[in-house]
């Protein structure tokens, strides 16, 4: 990564159960791949399967502190 170009990280939350919803989890991060290339943005994709959305948000921006 070259300076001053930053980082993008693209996230999903997903309301569920990871073991009932790892298909719908696999489609949404094959999504977001596929809508950052056909943009042409460089960065990082992943997926939060939770049972509470506003603790999944909670954790994504206490752990993108680490990026």
């Amino acid at each position: 990564m070259f300076p001053g170009k930053g980082l993008t990280v693209c996230v999903s939350v997903i309301r569920g159960d990871y073991t009932r919803g790892v298909g719908e989890a696999m489609a949404a991060k094959q999504s977001l791949r596929r809508t950052m290339d056909e943009e042409r943005v460089k960065g990082f994709v992943d997926v939060l399967v939770t049972s509470n959305v506003t603790d999944g948000l909670s954790h994504l921006y206490v752990s993108s502190e680490y990026f």
